[in-house]
């Protein structure tokens, strides 16, 4: 018995429908279905930007938005019937899924952590230094009038 092709699941479910289609062996297609909603839950570990949020993050909001379209697109095509150009553009897509959180993520956050370094580095470099930066003893003026017996707070 073969399910009919035009037959689709619900919409919430017709990127993951159009994951497992992607790939040509049955068990390796539900794996990476089951696979594509479970590596929701490795994003925090993946992540290894220092920023957390995506507002502040251009490169990483970039491709934020190209996953959203790839989402998009992996939906319409598990409404679509699996014919050789929707089957290609669909393999395509399951590979961009997978790769943007085991790949771009992480690589991502390298790169982000490491220009937000260089950045911090090159104006403590430019700025003159600060009188009350943190290896640089107070001047007596700050500390006067705070010693024992003269009524402050400790």
């Amino acid at each position: 018995m073969v399910t009919p092709a035009s037959i689709v699941p619900e919409f919430y479910l017709l990127a993951f429908y159009a994951i497992l289609r992607a790939i040509p062996s049955k068990l390796l297609g539900v794996l990476a279905m089951l696979g594509s909603i479970l590596i929701l839950f490795l994003l925090p570990f993946v992540d290894t930007s220092r920023v957390r949020s995506y507002a502040f993050r251009p490169i990483m909001r970039l491709f934020f938005w190209c996953f959203v379209v790839n989402f998009m697109l992996l939906t319409w095509l598990g409404s679509q019937h699996p014919e050789p150009p929707f089957i290609q553009i669909g393999q395509f897509c399951t590979a961009f899924y997978f790769s943007f959180f085991l790949v771009l993520v992480p690589l991502i956050g390298c790169i982000e952590n490491t220009l937000f370094d260089l950045a911090t580095k090159q104006s403590s470099l430019n700025s003159p230094p600060s009188p009350l930066a943190p290896h640089a003893p107070l001047p007596l003026a700050a500390t006067k009038g705070c010693g024992q017996g003269d009524g402050c707070a400790s």
